[in-house]
């Protein structure tokens, strides 16, 4: 598994996996073997990370009465980083990874963190200090995984990361051990604390500017904002069940449910992929109003229809053609119109008729999650409800099939992801 070069696009599984040095060393190596010979999984090893950090902090929230806890302390910081080291390796290298592999690699980290910095700030006889720094180090991760969201590759520098943190936390327990033997003061751990809680907001800043500068080569402002909105409001997370996001020229077809639901799956999209991906709205909606038509038209590169225009069979699809033909990609809702139902309805035969105009170009069955839920017909804002976006595998249209056959089976596609796992 590699990670992604320094403003990358994130590409496979292993793209966002932090780089550790250690990972590489016999020692390391061993013991995962060693692991792998007994039923341990991969989150387990990180729930007991959290362990070894609650272990941690007592010992340093207690130190400063009983100084011989501090080295309990390093002890409890260096087994529960690793435990993060090895976690990752029995679940790529041992091949043991899980559905929720991701959650139980994010969740438990943020849990010890919390645990050691607070515990800091109190030993240092400033919890505020502590409770700041576990704030800032939080901060950290939420825009490295939002780079990660905008399909960049996840941003591991510091100068205050994870690694940083619990370097200098055992540093300054086993300084504050000696400073114990000296004086009743506590300056090394408040200095700790401190040097945390600063670096950590530079390492905020640094991650910060580190996506808006990948974003400025074609990237504006709003979309950064829009695709924050929607991931705070109603999440739209992806999950390739069965498909990848390649740069294969592509027609996303799905359940349609809401408004959202377009926004919902441009921003699903690593952003390589939304510049050449077109979402079909109806003009009616994103077209009334300057905000909605400009969000439409510059930022999700839109192709309007009207819906109440009459014409000659076909005639609406004139643009979608004309996007296919110049090579980009179509984000299509097939059942005209929304649905209140949890699957899909009868879907109409524009897909037919471009898929057969274009044998080439993929069709990615799509499913949306909430978005009906989300955003209920009628209302102004969305409500704040989890929504998913699920990417199946893609389907063709077969020599000699018959158009109701094959609308019935892609929309069966469809449903089917509906009931499919997470992952």
């Amino acid at each position: 598994m590699s990670v992604a070069p320094e403003g990358g696009e994130a590409e496979g599984p292993g793209a966002d996996r932090r780089p550790i040095a250690a990972r590489d060393s016999g020692f390391a190596r061993r013991l995962t073997a060693l692991l792998l010979k007994t039923p341990v999984t991969p989150n387990q090893i990180s729930l007991f990370s959290i362990v070894f950090a609650a272990i941690g902090a007592a010992a340093l929230f207690w130190a400063p009465r009983w100084p011989l806890l501090y080295l309990v302390a390093i002890a409890g910081i260096q087994l529960r980083l690793l435990c993060n080291l090895l976690d990752g390796m029995v679940a790529v290298e041992g091949g043991r990874g899980s559905p929720v592999g991701a959650l139980y690699n994010e969740f438990p980290d943020r849990i010890a963190d919390t645990l050691l910095i607070v515990a800091l700030g109190y030993a240092a006889g400033a919890g505020w200090l502590g409770w700041a720094g576990a704030l800032a180090a939080a901060l950290t991760a939420y825009v490295r995984v939002f780079g990660g969201s905008l399909g960049q590759a996840q941003d591991f520098r510091g100068p205050m990361a994870k690694q940083h943190r619990m370097a200098l936390m055992s540093l300054a327990s086993l300084l504050a051990l000696g400073e114990a033997m000296l004086t009743t003061e506590r300056f090394v751990l408040y200095l700790a604390g401190w040097i945390i809680l600063i670096g950590a907001l530079l390492t905020c800043a640094t991650r910060t500017r580190a996506i808006v500068s990948r974003l400025s080569g074609g990237e504006a402002l709003i979309d950064i904002v829009l695709i924050a909105l929607t991931r705070f409001l109603v999440g739209g997370q992806a999950h390739w069940i069965a498909s990848a996001p390649e740069m294969r020229q592509r027609i996303y077809f799905a359940n349609h449910a809401s408004h959202l639901d377009a926004l919902l799956i441009w921003s699903a999209l690593p952003r390589r992929l939304r510049a050449s991906t077109h979402p079909i709205a109806a003009a009616d909606y994103w077209g009334a109003g300057k905000v909605r038509r400009h969000i439409a038209l510059n930022v999700l590169n839109a192709v309007l229809i009207d819906r109440s225009t009459q014409g000659p069979p076909g005639a609406a699809l004139a643009p979608l053609r004309g996007v296919l033909a110049e090579g980009e990609s179509l984000i299509l809702f097939p059942e005209g119109t929304r649905g209140s139902e949890r699957l899909p309805g009868p879907f109409k035969s524009g897909i037919y008729w471009l898929s057969q105009e274009f044998p080439d170009v993929e069709l990615i069955p799509t499913y949306l999650d909430n978005p009906s839920r989300a955003f209920p017909k009628g209302t102004f804002l969305p409500v704040p409800i989890s929504c998913t976006v699920r990417f199946g595998a893609p389907i063709a249209l077969q020599t000699g099939e018959e158009k109701d056959n094959f609308l019935e089976r892609a929309r069966a596609t469809v449903a089917a992801l509906a009931s499919d796992p997470v992952e």
